[in-house]
């Protein structure tokens, strides 16, 4: 929801009830008159209701309305919100049809993730937003974990303690030398850092000067001219950031200690495989 906010969207500008016979649609709590429930928009009034979850077709009639309240309106509040209530309703009615969804934002009102997603990837994103590349050579659990890893929220051990979970010692299990988070991991233990020092060697790239992991991302994303070049280079960083967690979590609940000559020899032969197998007329080069 809130990737919707920032696009602007709200719950009601995707999916819009339509009241037909009000079988299916509670009168106070949906909101099916003007975007927002009545229950909000008329408070006085739902406090006198006797039956807060009964359904439009119990309160508004072909002939008229029928109210169930614990005391009739009698403050100039109640008689007010009672005349603004007849206002927003006094021209719905019901017919013989159900009630039923729709999304406004699709031109036939049928509900699809692309015109919902369309509209995300169409927004401006916050300056300090780092936008994933999401490339097919990459599996997709990869791809999910360096979008988590990216606002912190893989299971490190300070994200853990922050999750309420008792953990004694938040310092990084390989270098012992800070607390654990996903920065720590991925770009500034000693583990990390000389791995990334080779893997740039190898793309015959200098390394460039990164502090977090949306800075790292963002220089791949825009590194060179050629889009098949960058996509490599995009699957052999996040091929690395991945062996580096997947080592990191061996040496945690295996007790497996690996060089970062055997690191670099994982990420060179999982990069392969993703290419290899995923990639129509793979290339390397």
């Amino acid at each position: 929801m809130n990737d919707l906010s920032k696009a602007g969207l709200s719950f009601s500008d995707i999916l819009k009830k339509n009241v037909k016979n009000g079988n299916d649609t509670l009168f106070w709590m949906d909101a099916w008159c003007k975007g927002e429930p009545l229950k909000d928009q008329l408070p006085e009034l739902y406090q006198l209701e006797k039956r807060k979850r009964c359904k439009i077709s119990q309160r508004v009639l072909a002939d008229g309305f029928l109210w169930e309240w614990k005391s009739s309106p009698a403050t100039d509040e109640q008689i007010h919100s009672l005349q603004l209530l007849y206002e927003s309703i006094g021209e719905h009615r019901p017919s013989s049809d159900p009630d039923y969804w729709s999304c406004p934002l699709s031109g036939d009102g049928s509900f699809l993730v692309e015109v919902i997603r369309l509209k995300l990837d169409n927004t401006e994103p916050a300056t300090n937003e780092v936008i994933i590349p999401w490339i097919h050579e990459i599996p997709i659990k990869v791809n999910s974990f360096i979008w988590r890893a990216n606002m912190g929220r893989i299971p490190s051990y300070i994200a853990l303690k922050r999750r309420g979970v008792g953990i004694p010692n938040a310092s990084c299990p390989q270098c012992q030398l800070e607390e654990e988070d996903a920065e720590h991991i991925l770009i500034r233990c000693p583990v990390a850092s000389n791995v990334w020092e080779p893997i740039f060697k190898w793309c015959d790239i200098p390394k460039p000067q990164f502090q977090t992991i949306g800075e790292l991302i963002e220089f791949v994303k825009t590194w060179g001219r050629c889009r098949k070049r960058r996509n490599n280079l995009i699957c052999i960083i996040f091929g690395a950031m991945w062996i580096l967690w997947k080592t990191r979590c061996e040496g945690v609940f295996k007790v497996k200690r690996t060089s970062h000559f055997q690191i670099i020899d994982s990420v060179k032969s999982v990069v392969f495989t993703w290419i290899r197998h995923r990639r129509v007329n793979c290339c390397l080069s």
